[in-house]
């Protein structure tokens, strides 16, 4: 008996060595920057040209470029503390073109979490007036 509660707080010690290690990274998100950058690639190639991986790349770029936009309004908390004040004229192709060229210029960033590299090439693009 004596031998299984030193194994559990052995454990018990493991686990908690691990809280502070796995807190300190940077939380991955469903899509790093480099997996939205390949979906976000070419979004102006014609729809009857794109084989069917293609086509789902470029609906995982609309979605998750058009619901970062929408999660990030002047008056909302936004992303990682971005916030972009996008105008309501500016459709998905666009917001895909402004990640597309973003993302290609921070090459250095794209192994991080894809949203809030999203919300700062918006915010950067469309910054909220102060």
């Amino acid at each position: 008996m004596p031998s299984l509660q030193l194994a559990g707080v052995v454990l018990l010690c493991g686990l908690a060595l691990q809280v502070p290690l796995a807190s300190a990274e940077e939380p991955r998100g469903y899509f790093s920057g480099a997996e939205i950058l390949q979906s976000c690639t070419e979004p102006v190639k014609p729809l009857a040209a794109r084989s069917t991986q293609e086509l789902l790349d470029a609906g995982v770029c609309a979605g998750f470029v058009g619901a970062v936009a929408d999660t990030m309004k002047c008056e909302s908390p936004g992303i990682a503390g971005q916030r972009a004040a996008v105008p309501a004229d500016v459709g998905l192709l666009e917001l895909a073109l402004v990640v597309e060229k973003w993302l290609g210029d921070h090459a250095g960033d794209l192994h991080k979490a894809g949203a809030p590299l999203v919300a700062r090439a918006l915010a950067e693009r469309w910054p909220c007036s102060k």
